[in-house]
């Protein structure tokens, strides 16, 4: 079979998705090496039956330092890939897509791009990105995208055969165990009654942190635990909310969770939250995996109407039109009173899409 190099900038553990696809591609017999840049760790990932080789890049700094710092890792990863002798490089973002200007001869390079460097906030940046994304993509052996609006714009905007673009949503791994006491054994907390609501991800304004939490003013016997990691910064910025608005009984915040936990984290759940800040087009043609393990797990969860939640036709998807605190605590009361009703969950599993890599990889 063939040889796939899977190259991701960035800490392995908390990233789903390229766990997954690894996990699919040695299901369907490749061989499979992950080169990644970040760890806690002094050694790299342990991944049953995958060789991973950590070639750690520092971060931050001056543009010139940052770009200088990049070039070097390229060239250290394109030294391993010599060695290596992959047939296929998977890609993960444009960040590692870099790679494939230093292309090595016979090697074909596959696209995975997470997020869009469209419609990003910074008009300069966004024309940079894009630019270098137009010149490599055509030489793509195959791009991927999570998400059918996103997907569909990378086609028109580069003028791509329709041929070479494969959609993989961000589907959790199918649940085969029902895991409900997360917040008990995890944090010895008992609900006693009370709705559990959860946030489990990246913490910032995107995510509209500060709603949720102002949100409980509005809401009666519920409980809010916020999980994910925030800038020191930002997370003062709401604790003081919080404590301005005497809500410190019923909101917790917790780091951030390990990737085998998410799926728990959604099971024990009463309510998810999942709303993003529609100012740019990762936000607007969300791609969100947390929306995914809430409505695989038949938990409830809010969100709000931008055209990829509405594409979902779930009886457990609530979306709002206007993202205030009023109009989340409405829904969650509305909820609330429907506390006995049972829905079928939708099944949104990653073995039921796996078989596309098998199609790309062929």
């Amino acid at each position: 079979m063939s040889k796939i190099v899977v190259l991701l900038i960035g800490d392995i553990t908390h990233d789903g998705r390229v766990k997954k696809e690894i996990n699919s591609l040695k299901s369907l017999g490749y061989d499979v090496v992950l080169i990644y840049s970040r760890s806690n760790q002094n050694v790299p990932e342990s991944i049953s039956g995958v060789q991973t080789i950590l070639v750690k890049k520092k971060y931050g700094g001056s543009v010139l330092n940052i770009v200088s710092r990049n070039l070097f890792f390229y060239w250290k990863v394109r030294r391993i890939l010599k060695k290596l002798k992959p047939d296929y490089v998977h890609c993960n973002d444009l960040n590692t897509f870099v790679i494939s200007f230093f292309r090595l001869k016979g090697v074909k390079y596959v696209y995975d791009a997470h997020e869009m460097n469209m419609g990003i906030p910074n008009l300069f940046k966004e024309y940079v990105l894009t630019k270098i994304e137009g010149i490599l993509i055509k030489n793509a052996y195959a791009v991927i995208v999570p998400q059918i609006d996103r997907l569909n714009l990378i086609r028109m905007k580069y003028r791509l055969n329709p041929g070479k673009l494969f959609l993989l949503e961000n589907f959790p791994s199918r649940i085969m165990t029902s895991k409900t006491d997360f917040f008990v054994s995890e944090y010895n907390f008992q609900a006693n009654g009370r709705t559990i609501l959860s946030y489990s991800g990246v913490i910032d304004d995107d995510r509209c942190i500060k709603e949720l939490i102002l949100a409980m003013k509005y809401v009666n016997n519920v409980v809010l635990f916020i999980i994910g990691n925030a800038s020191q910064y930002y997370k003062e910025s709401l604790d003081k909310i919080i404590e301005q608005e005497n809500l410190k009984d019923c909101i917790f915040w917790k780091p951030l969770a390990k990737q085998e936990k998410v799926l728990s984290i959604a099971q024990s759940t009463d309510i998810g939250l999942c709303i993003y800040r529609p100012n740019t087009i990762n936000t607007y043609f969300s791609a969100s995996n947390k929306i995914y393990e809430y409505l695989s797990s038949g938990t409830s969860v809010i969100s709000n109407m931008t055209p990829s939640m509405l594409r979902l036709h779930d009886p457990n998807l609530f979306l709002i039109n206007e993202i205030t605190p009023q109009a989340i605590a409405q829904v969650i009361t509305e909820i609330q009173h429907q506390a006995n009703r049972s829905e079928k969950p939708v099944e949104y599993a990653w073995e039921n899409q796996e078989h596309i890599l098998g199609v790309i990889y062929k």
